[in-house]
């Protein structure tokens, strides 16, 4: 016999008529790519149907029609068997409410009043839960990749239920991530996002085996590339140059802007020209961090803006800047791969060779943790380490 939970307990109006709520999940004949079906919960009341799509999907084969639950044989059959459960006991929660209050409750009011639980016991849900909530916090480009670090949990073959992730989970996903090809730097980024949101988790009081602080992320970058003084010139003179184009003018003024205020690409597309050249400083919440900065314009940004009027007024795209600056880049002879984050990092570089402090640059770059700036510092001691060889050539 088909499961079906039915309720009698909702006053329709003050006649004492009651109406008949009744529930059911369903799983729904399409298959993913994954070879999972979505499951839905059917809602029934006289004259109104409603059939909100719960974020569980099963294969076919462990799924129980008649019971509506999954088969005992199935990975983590218990939990979402429990999720189910706790399912049911929220529509009777929200029938008993009604009930109390003398109100009518229809299908149409229940799927309204019910919203999916599961997002606290399933990670894979609850990233995805999080990330919509956060969406308008992200610049596009660093939403982007919370995307792709999203798509690749959800292509993840195993479910990663809250008490799957034990120390051992994050041996497994890396293993999982390096059979679909991801490079040891790609895998760590991966890996500090995933930590990001467990942490997220265990804030809003979600319990699981593995301490997120304890998940080790290790290097996110590779070798950080960026122009030393002699280089940055090269690029400064041809912007002012007569033998640079209109277009590349406008991309390689962006990004030497970048070069001498550390400004993110996100952020700088949000910047007025009038504050540049009038007032001198610009204030704005950084595109990543969402960290409200204060920048002062220094006179070599400030004689960039001003060289070209078309700047901060005419806008283009990241993609479109990404690829023109390497079109620069070899046109003027540089051998490095370019991209326009370069600029960041040869801002930091540059400000620790030039005696700035650490805790400034900190507060310049709007890094939250020192660690992150430190990079910079250790970048240029390395340099310096690699000029002892010069005393090689003594004789």
């Amino acid at each position: 016999m088909t499961h079906f939970s039915e309720s009698f307990d909702t006053e329709l109006d003050t006649r004492k008529i009651f109406v008949t709520i009744k529930t059911k999940f369903i799983l729904r004949d399409y298959v993913n790519q994954c070879g999972k079906s979505p499951l839905y919960m059917f809602i029934s009341s006289p004259g109104d149907r409603k059939r909100p799509k719960t974020e569980l999907e099963f294969y076919p084969k462990d799924w129980d029609p008649k019971t509506e639950r999954v088969k005992s044989t199935a990975h983590n059959a218990e939990t979402y068997n429990l999720i189910l459960e706790n399912l049911e006991a929220k529509v009777s929660k929200i029938k008993t409410v009604y009930l109390l209050n003398d109100k009518p409750l229809t299908a149409t009011k229940l799927a309204e009043e019910l919203k999916e639980t599961t997002e606290r016991v399933d990670f894979k849900i609850f990233f995805k839960k999080q990330l919509d909530k956060e969406t308008k916090l992200y610049s596009k480009g660093y939403l982007k990749r919370m995307k792709t670090v999203l798509k690749k949990l959800q292509d993840y073959p195993n479910d990663i239920m809250f008490s799957d992730i034990t120390p051992e989970f994050e041996n497994k996903y890396r293993i999982y991530l390096a059979s679909k090809g991801n490079i040891a730097t790609t895998i760590n980024s991966n890996l500090a996002t995933i930590k990001k949101f467990l942490i997220k988790a265990q804030k809003a009081g979600i319990k699981f085996p593995l301490d997120a602080e304890d998940v080790k992320v290790g290097r996110t970058h590779g070798n950080r590339v960026d122009l030393k003084p002699h280089e940055l010139e090269r690029f400064y003179k041809y912007y002012f140059s007569e033998f640079i184009t209109t277009e590349w003018k406008l991309v390689l003024g962006y990004f030497l802007f970048s070069c001498f205020t550390s400004i993110r690409w996100g952020s700088i597309m949000d910047l007025k020209r009038e504050d540049i050249i009038q007032h001198r400083f610009v204030r704005f919440h950084d595109n990543k961090t969402n960290k409200l900065q204060t920048i002062i314009i220094n006179d070599k940004a400030h004689e960039v803006v001003k060289h070209l009027p078309e700047l901060f007024i005419e806008k283009v795209t990241d993609v479109h800047v990404n690829r023109q600056i390497k079109k620069i880049a070899s046109h003027l002879g540089y051998t490095q791969r370019l991209s326009f984050h370069v600029a960041r990092h040869t801002f930091a570089t540059n400000f620790i060779r030039m005696k700035g402090t650490i805790m400034k640059l900190k507060e310049i770059m709007g890094h939250s943790d020192i660690k992150t700036t430190m990079i910079y510092v250790h970048i240029v001691e390395q340099e310096a380490n690699e000029d002892m060889a010069l005393m090689d050539n003594l004789f």
